[in-house]
């Protein structure tokens, strides 16, 4: 029998408008007056919400456990509603609010706040996240327009906040994303990706990763294809590195992680000093990924926009370090590190499907192939 395609993670995420005002009446005391889609999100629906006069509200609709409200005093003009999508259930919710609360606790990073939150369909049918909408647009709308120096100056603000991020916020020991645990205590916890984990190692994580993404490659029929050439050999591996055949490399250094810093997630505004037109960063945006993890993480996770001017990215490596916060440059035996994570990517890339065309499975074999040569050249 033909495998079903599996819907988007959107279909079927909505909250109607009644329900929208019922939400934002309790948490703020205001009335909405009017809602509508913002067009952005893969994994939610993020709606803007326009409440009393000229406030607005934004609301972004999820999917999960747990009804916790935090009441802020002073609303912002405008405001988010996210909804959670249908395959990221609970722990999401719960690792963006843990994330902003610990950005604006133990940094001057810029973000939203939280109005309300709800990690539970039972009462609006979706889990959810009111707070405030930052001034500004996203850099992507901007990026392109800037010279050199303005990009410089704005990387310079990016670093200064990610030092604050990184040495500011440390989490109990193990690696895992922001979750709440009894009495909405903050811990770490499952993984949002793969709900696996915490770990108490890197080791632990990078067997077990390495696991789950085996377990996806032999069990889930999109990824037929790579299993039928590479499934033996990712498996022999894993299993050498299992056994203590092959040995992994020390941990890197466990710090906050981000785990989407890229464009769409930075907030800017323009600022006219004299005759000079600057960029200012005025909030950073989607913590649904952070969490504690190996520094390594971060750099196959963020500042993507950064992947096609390679002497700015150098420059910014050089101010993320003058900010104390290791890069590439800096992190022992980095390249080895990167050769596991590209072979953990490589083995059932998240976004192939069963519709996905011949061109790009190719791609994928191509990739699977490299990476698990580098592997294999590797010093055992």
């Amino acid at each position: 029998m033909a495998r079903e395609t599996t819907p988007p993670p959107q279909q079927g995420v909505h909250i109607e408008f009644e329900k929208a005002a019922v939400i934002v009446k309790e948490a703020t005391g205001t009335t909405l007056q009017a809602y509508k889609e913002s067009g952005l999100g893969y994994n939610n629906r993020i709606y803007y919400c326009q409440v009393d006069d000229e406030e607005k509200l934004v609301l972004k609709v999820v999917y999960a456990k747990n009804f916790f409200t935090e009441k802020v005093p002073n609303i912002i003009r405008m405001s988010i509603f996210k909804v959670q999508g249908r395959f990221w259930t609970k722990i999401k919710t719960d690792t963006e609010v843990a994330g902003i609360r610990l950005a604006k606790q133990y940094t001057t990073t810029p973000v939203p706040d939280v109005l309300d939150w709800n990690n539970s369909p039972k009462k609006y049918g979706h889990e959810y996240l009111l707070m405030s909408k930052l001034p500004g647009v996203s850099l992507d709308h901007e990026w392109g327009s800037l010279d050199s120096k303005q990009k410089q100056d704005l990387l310079e603000q990016l670093a200064a906040y990610i030092g604050e991020l990184k040495q500011n916020i440390c989490i109990g020991s193990q690696i895992g994303n922001f979750a709440f645990g009894a009495n909405n205590t903050l811990e770490l916890g499952k993984t949002v990706e793969a709900s696996i984990g915490p770990w108490d190692s890197y080791q632990e994580m990078m067997i077990n990763q390495l696991e789950n993404k085996l377990d996806a490659l032999q069990r889930q029929d999109n990824y037929g294809f790579l299993l039928r050439v590479f499934g033996d050999q990712v498996s022999d591996l894993l299993h050498s590195f299992k056994s203590g055949e092959r040995a992994l490399f020390p941990a890197p250094q466990r710090v906050f992680t981000h785990g989407d810093l890229n464009e769409r997630n930075i907030m800017v505004t323009r600022v006219q000093e004299g005759e000079m037109t600057t960029l200012k960063i005025v909030g950073l945006l989607d913590f649904e990924w952070s969490g504690m993890f190996p520094c390594t993480e971060e750099y196959f996770a963020s500042y993507e926009f950064l992947n096609s001017e390679p002497s700015l990215k150098k420059g910014f490596y050089e101010r993320l370090e003058h900010h104390h916060v290791a890069t590439p440059h800096t992190i022992p035996n980095f390249n080895s590190h990167a050769k596991l994570i590209e072979l953990r990517e490589a083995i059932a890339p998240w976004w192939v499907t069963e519709n996905t065309n011949a061109e790009d499975k190719e791609k994928c074999l191509q990739g699977l192939s490299a990476a698990l040569e580098a592997v294999k050249a590797m010093p055992r």
